[in-house]
């Protein structure tokens, strides 16, 4: 899996292009969508979820998931240059500027599929993906200004969404020296 911030915008033809070169596979196996379409390909090798962000330095973020035995070795550094060489656009990701955003971004995906697939998840993996959000209070001001406002944005909208599945309950995950707002809300249906 590779979470990508993308500094132009792409056409959804050259980047499902960029894509299939990258892994590499046909590209009628690369699923490419907002996170709107109802309509995707969930058995394609390839799916990548794309979201444009707020005017700023940064375009689009992308999530892309690979399945297992498509692209051996290719890891999310790899992903990143061979879609920057293919696309003629610099991007960056997490693992690059020291930000656990897929950790935390990862939760709240978590939430929204009801924990899917077990339905359920440890309380001591959701203290640590927590731990990840007061990683990210801290990192707008490590990655520098050309990225900072893409990050507060990718980090805003998942913000909203763990909101969304969480109701105030400050007894739930908090250790007692946590501060983050996040520490003090639970999910709606406590899956430990």
């Amino acid at each position: 899996m590779a979470n990508l911030l993308v500094v132009a915008t792409q056409h959804e033809a050259s980047l499902r292009r960029a894509l299939a070169e990258v892994v590499p596979v046909p590209q009628g196996k690369v699923d490419l969508a907002d996170p709107h379409r109802a309509e995707r390909n969930w058995g394609a090798p390839v799916l990548c979820t794309y979201r444009l962000l707020p005017p700023g330095d940064l375009a689009l973020e992308l999530d892309v998931t690979v399945e297992a035995g498509t692209a051996t070795g290719l890891s999310e550094a790899g992903i990143a240059a061979g879609l920057a060489t293919r696309t003629g656009s610099s991007g960056l990701h997490p693992a690059q500027i020291g930000v656990p955003l897929r950790v935390w971004e990862r939760l709240v995906r978590r939430m929204e599929s009801d924990w899917s697939p077990s339905g359920r998840y440890r309380q001591d993996l959701f203290r640590r993906d927590l731990e990840a959000r007061d990683d990210l209070a801290s990192a707008a001001g490590r990655v520098g200004a050309p990225y900072a406002e893409g990050l507060r944005s990718a980090v805003a909208q998942l913000d909203a969404v763990y909101r969304e599945y969480t109701d105030e309950d400050a007894d739930c995950g908090r250790d007692g020296t946590a501060e983050g707002w996040w520490w003090l809300r639970c999910p709606r249906r406590v899956p430990w």
